[in-house]
């Protein structure tokens, strides 16, 4: 299967900055098929990787979540949902 830059912005339910880098948030019950494509996604903007992945309880509805931290640069993942989400 052929993935692209654009299939960043369907990863996961929360993105954020952490230290100027791209940090997912995925629901426990999908992570495992989400850690599968960005880590491929990853591999189409470069030689970028998970570089850590912790597990939480969500505040609001105490669900689990999982983050995954990158070394993708925060800046690129904005110029990519940018240039994809029209204003």
């Amino acid at each position: 299967m052929k993935v692209y830059k654009s299939d960043l912005m369907n990863i996961g339910h929360t993105v954020y900055q952490e230290n100027g880098m791209f940090t997912v948030v995925c629901d426990e019950k999908i992570y495992q098929i989400e850690e599968i494509l960005l880590r491929e996604i990853l591999l189409e903007f470069g030689n970028y990787k998970i570089t850590e992945i912790f597990k939480c309880e969500c505040e609001c509805c105490r669900s689990i979540d999982i983050l995954f931290q990158t070394n993708l640069p925060w800046n690129l993942y904005k110029n990519e949902s940018s240039r994809i989400v029209k204003h």
